[in-house]
């Protein structure tokens, strides 16, 4: 019923590159100086394109790893947009 170790690194990897993207986006958009401005970028723009390549080698090697992935990446979105949805009354308790 749990998921395989493939399928945890797969995800474990996938989660880091995003959060080290972002991580690099930010300091991009704070960075005061144009060579921390362009690492900040172009870090950015890696950790995009290794999250294409893992993608890409789930698709073509283990499909199911990437649907479970997708469906998790989907409900971690639903409750997101359920949690800035919900009533202001229910935000103060």
């Amino acid at each position: 019923m749990l998921p395989g170790i493939n399928d945890l690194l797969a995800f474990g990897s996938a989660t880091f590159l995003a959060v080290f993207g972002l991580v690099n986006h930010l300091h991009a958009r704070t960075a005061q100086t144009l060579v921390g401005r362009t690492l900040g970028h172009l870090g950015s723009l890696a950790c995009a394109g290794a999250i294409v390549v893992v993608v890409v080698e789930l698709a073509l090697h283990e499909p199911v790893t990437l649907v479970l992935i997708a469906a998790c990446l989907a409900g971690v979105v639903a409750l997101r947009v359920a949690y800035l949805r919900r009533p202001r009354a229910a935000q103060r308790l």
